[in-house]
């Protein structure tokens, strides 16, 4: 339990004073017979204009209980809700807390006998914490029975005890959404409500945050509070729920005792996808090999890979796989899209036989992807050879997006070696899959933002401990050459972090939360800092290529180095000047070449005796960071071309 230890006895004193009222109405003593039901809606029907209503809903909720309502978006949890909240007031029915029916709305009682942690924090911004933390009495009672010292001296306590690292007396409005949502857990503990609704409550929470509020319902739970957990996760909600009871299109579908959906998850899972697990079956056989619970399996799998530490990777190559068997294909690949470049960043596929395959090109992917329906295509069709950067075998390709908030995030592909004829069967079975996919990409979108979050410190160390080493370095080369100039050294310095500082912006400003970055992103954002006038001329042929950021502070100091080594030396006349940057990937290796027009290579030039520090960095990077290669010619100008193998550093896997 978390400790009161750290509260004086006043403070105590202070807090039984304040849960008085919960007393007089609310017992944390267990009935005899089983636990007591503190919730109870019957019947309950709306009559909204926003297309999904709700039907029939029976609903209840015991003390010391955590029931889940649990289903896809857009289903009516929502509206659920908001009815609760008294927000949606056209519905009909009944709702009963603690044996008594309220007469209006669940409004009236939600003050002091309820508590909602919501999607969004619903805070008051223009209150200080320790002011929002007591709303939930009556504001002119509690200012007016006790000072603001008091209470902010209790606030700062329960902050301190719950181990969050925010003051009473700071404005909400300068808090960030994660800290929002941890006052709100605060304020929920301190007045230990009998009813508490969680509406997709881990949203914007890092681990730790999640850790704290699962830690608290189980503290509240043996208190005697009921929770009901409102979600699309449903495998979050199977590892927290007691009872867990399925809503689709405003009805809903069934009810589970949560020891129950572990031991059947079949069952759970038919409820959630519409898919009717066979009951009746002959033998185990028969129901392991039926299409329905296949899909059931692969969802479960899904799910077990979610719930634990997993990556991408490993989630969405089990599902190419049992896409391949469900569907009876010979093949399957998993098309990752970043929208905003219209490029793919990773593909993740599977085949029965290695001569069987295909590769579509990434424009014949986002055109596929803007259809946003099933896609069908086979040999008869005159544009089929047409979609795809390489095929051997195959006749027909069957095609289903994943969307996450209308946003382009994926594209499932199976493919044939002979014609096949799509079904209805077919697009219910990808539409299930890419659900699956679409909350593994999510999840990790989640966890990437989170992962950024913690190891900010560790990167920045490392980038700084960089940073030390190249001053160290600027430092020892102008030891051996004093002649040189000063200005010229900091400049050189100043450069080279102005490159590491890049990364930092561009990671700061993908909405996505991932720990990627695009090489012709960063390319052209190392342009621009070098780009003082029009000259000289910058051609660029760059693809859309993904690298690890652990990747890219080496990569962005020999680049900012090439280019720099351009501009300084290779041109006596800049206006006359021409320099072309390619970077290209194949199957084997990443290319960068960085080509001009100027003066060329000194005669006798041997990078080996050359006292130049970039140059020097550049190769001890890319040789011994990368274990790649680069060569000089000088014919016309210079030309460097760096090689990198493909697997010291690229993401793709097309």
């Amino acid at each position: 339990m978390i400790s009161q230890g750290a509260l004086s006895q006043s403070n105590v004193l202070l807090q039984s004073e304040f849960n008085e009222h919960f007393r007089e109405h609310y017992s944390l003593k267990k009935a005899e017979n089983g636990m007591k039901r503190i919730l109870e809606v019957k019947d309950l029907n709306t009559r909204t204009k926003n297309g999904i209503d709700l039907h029939g809903i029976n609903f209840s909720l015991k003390e010391s209980e955590l029931h889940a309502l649990i289903g896809e978006r857009g289903v009516g949890k929502g509206l659920f809700v908001d009815v609760l909240l008294g927000k949606e007031k056209s519905f009909s029915g009944e709702i009963f807390f603690q044996g008594k029916k309220i007469e209006k709305s669940f409004e009236q009682i939600q003050r002091k006998e309820a508590f909602f942690l919501l999607r969004r924090p619903s805070l008051a911004n223009d209150l200080t914490v320790y002011e929002n933390i007591f709303l939930m009495e009556d504001p002119k009672k509690i200012f007016r029975l006790f000072s603001r010292r008091k209470l902010k001296k209790r606030s700062d306590a329960l902050l301190a005890e719950l181990g969050l690292g925010v003051k009473s007396k700071t404005f909400v409005n300068t808090l960030t959404n994660e800290e929002k949502k941890n006052v709100e857990i605060a304020k929920m503990y301190y007045f230990k409500p009998p009813v508490v609704v969680l509406l997709e409550p881990t949203e914007y929470l890092t681990k730790a945050s999640r850790e704290l509020l699962l830690k608290v319902i189980r503290e509240l739970k043996e208190m005697g509070t009921g929770f009901i957990y409102v979600t699309n996760k449903w495998e979050e909600a199977l590892q927290y729920a007691d009872r867990l009871t399925v809503i689709s299109s405003g009805r809903l579908k069934g009810e589970m005792l949560s020891c129950e959906a572990k031991k059947r998850p079949e069952k759970l899972i038919s409820l959630i996808s519409g898919f009717s697990s066979k009951t009746n079956s002959t033998s185990e056989k028969d129901l392991i090999h039926s299409d329905t619970d296949d899909i059931i399996e692969a969802v479960f799998k899904a799910a077990e890979f979610l719930t634990s530490n997993y990556e991408l990777n490993d989630v969405l190559s089990m599902l190419t796989r049992y896409s391949t068997k469900i569907l009876e294909s010979d093949g399957c690949n998993v098309y990752l899209i970043d929208e905003k470049s219209q490029s793919i960043i990773d593909i993740i596929g599977y085949k029965r036989r290695d001569e069987i395959y295909t590769t579509i090109k990434p424009e014949a992917v986002m055109d596929i992807m803007r259809k946003d329906s099933l896609y069908h295509n086979n040999a008869d069709s005159d544009d089929f050879s047409k979609l795809f950067k390489r095929i051997n075998h195959v006749k027909t390709v069957i095609c289903y997006p994943v969307l996450i908030r209308s946003h382009y995030t994926a594209l499932i592909e199976v493919f044939y070696q002979d014609k096949y004829i799509q079904t209805e069967k077919q697009k219910k079975i990808l539409l299930a899959l890419s659900k699956q996919a679409a909350v593994a990409i999510e999840n990790t979108r989640l966890l990437g933002k989170s992962t950024l979050l913690q190891e900010t410190h560790h990167r920045i160390k490392n980038n700084l401990q960089t940073i030390i080493s190249l001053i160290k370095l600027q430092k020892s080369n102008f030891d051996r050459s004093p002649e040189k100039n000063i200005d010229k050294l900091v400049n050189n310095v100043v450069s080279r972090i102005k490159s590491i500082a890049i990364i930092h912006d561009l990671l700061s400003k993908d909405v996505v939360g991932r720990s990627i970055v695009n090489i012709k992103t960063l390319i052209l954002a190392l342009l621009k800092f070098h780009m003082l006038d029009e000259r000289p001329e910058i051609i660029t042929r760059i693809e859309d290529i993904f690298i690890p950021y652990n990747k890219t502070t080496s990569i962005a100091l020999i680049i900012n180095e090439l280019i720099n080594n351009c501009y300084k030396h290779a041109f006596k006349e800049p206006e006359n000047g021409v320099i072309r940057i390619t970077c290209k990937k194949t199957d084997e290796q990443l290319e960068i070449s960085i080509e001009d027009n100027g003066v060329g290579l000194p005669k006798g030039f041997n990078i080996d005796k050359l006292n130049s520090l970039g140059l020097f960095i550049v190769n001890s990077l890319v040789k011994n960071e990368f274990n790649g290669t680069f060569f000089f010619s000088g014919e016309d100008g210079t030309k460097l071309i760096i090689r990198i193998p493909r697997e010291r550093i690229l993401i793709s896997s097309d």
